[in-house]
């Protein structure tokens, strides 16, 4: 059955937002927290944290692994941390509380690669995975009041990573990175010749794939990571490139479903300061500002909803960028272990914990909630 682009991407806007100085507030009525996962200086000791809007702290709960992305819904405290691949491991909390819930364990032959999603009405969560016996992508169903798989069903890809639900309710977009790994083996990539990355939508009911979209063969080292669907209809995807450092390649694409999957470009002095690699990507609440992160060339950089570039700012080793709600207002949390804000086309960064190595360093994402 086909979807019409309105279907797939009705935009939806956030709750409306006022500017308390010096410290942010939502309207009555609403709490936006923050979740992220961050490690101590010596990598020991790992905690998922939930902040508040001015970068406070509000809960730490402990962890045994590392983890990557957070999987939420607005209206739900439960938030879904799947570990850093080639993790087993996925840890279910209570953000308003502060505690651990459940810890999910991959099925035999599955890894998680880090990103989780739940479905519309909140029953289901859908993790990205890794059947590594046979190399390729898939998504496993969890039933979220009892935490038991339900079933599984193929990514369209190899090595999918993040998975988003779009605004409809009802498709998943999936990332797949197409860079084949293997536990035995760790972090190693063992396809980088062949590999052929693609963004997947798939009918979250059925587990269909309604669509794959890839990008042009020249370009087929270009690791699709990570994803927004801004107000605008365009889904948008951040990359990083697995080809020779010498290159010059563009690091975001979209699409609307009306075109193929087509590349933005910065222009190539940013582009060259990038340095190949995309942490992670968000929109604001109003679906006209994206902020992407570069923690390998010590930068964000910001673009219109449709992909246009427009900005980059200076920051250390940052990758977590998380909306606000508050129209072209940004969190962004570094490995340096500070908490900034930022406002497009409105200066500098305005550090809320300063950064400081020996403290908690943040992991690659900042996820938000409106509970």
């Amino acid at each position: 059955m086909a979807i019409s682009r309105r279907q797939l991407l009705r935009s939806t806007t956030a709750a409306a937002a006022t500017l308390v100085l010096p410290s942010l507030a939502l309207a009555r009525g609403s709490q936006r927290l923050f979740v992220g996962a961050r490690s101590n200086a010596s990598g020991d000791r790992h905690e998922a944290a939930v902040i508040d809007i001015n970068g406070e702290v509000q809960a730490s709960i402990p962890l045994p692994l590392r983890a990557h992305g957070a999987a939420v819904r607005d209206g739900d405290p439960r938030a879904v941390l799947p570990a850093r691949r080639p993790g087993t491991a996925a840890f279910v909390i209570d953000v308003r509380h502060g505690r651990l819930l459940q810890t999910l364990s991959s099925p035999a032959g599955r890894h998680f690669f880090g990103h989780a999603a739940f479905s519309g009405d909140g029953k289901y969560v859908f993790t990205t995975e890794n059947d590594f016996e046979i190399g390729n992508g898939v998504v496993g169903v969890w039933d979220s009041t009892t935490w038991q798989r339900v079933t599984e069903f193929p990514s369209g890809g190899i090595g999918p990573h993040e998975v988003i639900l779009l605004p409809d309710g009802k498709t998943l977009a999936i990332a797949n990175g197409g860079i084949l790994t293997h536990p035995d083996t760790g972090r190693v990539k063992h396809n980088l010749p062949t590999m052929q990355p693609s963004l997947a939508y798939i009918d979250s009911g059925s587990g269909r794939l309604l669509a794959n979209e890839r990008l042009p063969v020249a370009l087929h080292q270009l690791s699709i990571r990570h994803l927004t669907a801004p107000a605008d209809s365009t889904v948008l995807t951040a990359m990083q490139y697995q080809g020779a450092r010498a290159d010059r390649v563009p690091l975001l694409a979209g699409h609307d479903r009306a075109v193929p999957l087509t590349t933005r470009h910065a222009p190539p002095d940013i582009e060259r300061r990038m340095r190949q690699y995309c942490g992670s990507i968000t929109a604001d609440s109003t679906g006209q500002t994206l902020m992407v992160s570069h923690p390998r060339g010590n930068s964000v950089s910001l673009w219109s909803g449709a992909g246009q570039y427009r900005e980059s700012v200076a920051i250390r080793d940052c990758s977590g960028v998380a909306a606000t709600g508050i129209g072209g207002t940004f969190l962004l949390a570094a490995g340096t272990g500070g908490i900034a804000r930022y406002t497009a086309g409105a200066g500098g960064l305005h550090w809320l914990s300063a950064p400081d190595r020996a403290a908690w360093r943040w992991d690659n994402h900042l996820v938000p909630v409106v509970l």
